[in-house]
């Protein structure tokens, strides 16, 4: 298999996980497997910069968020515990 068909593989292959990974779901694959492949394409993108992908998961972090929404907050907001609120998206 020549470079750019194995990085496009691995991108693939990583990107997959880490989507089912932050979306809640079984990657698909161990944690040591994963960073393995991770740290192989991380090595093959330095020798081989021209196959690098752009928007490569090598220079992501996390994945989209599936959703934000709106709170409505019902009570008016004290200034004095505004520093303890809880805002959740």
């Amino acid at each position: 298999m020549n470079i750019e068909k194995t990085m496009e593989s691995l991108y693939d292959e990583l990107e997959k996980a880490a989507d089912r990974y932050y979306n809640g779901l079984d990657s698909g694959m161990d944690d040591s497997v994963y960073d393995n492949r991770y740290d192989y394409l991380c090595s093959l993108e330095l020798r081989y910069p021209q196959f690098v992908r752009h928007g490569s998961i090598t220079e992501r972090v996390g994945a989209k968020p599936l959703s934000l929404s709106l709170i409505h907050i019902s009570e008016p907001t004290r200034p004095r515990l505004i520093s303890s609120a809880v805002f959740c998206l």
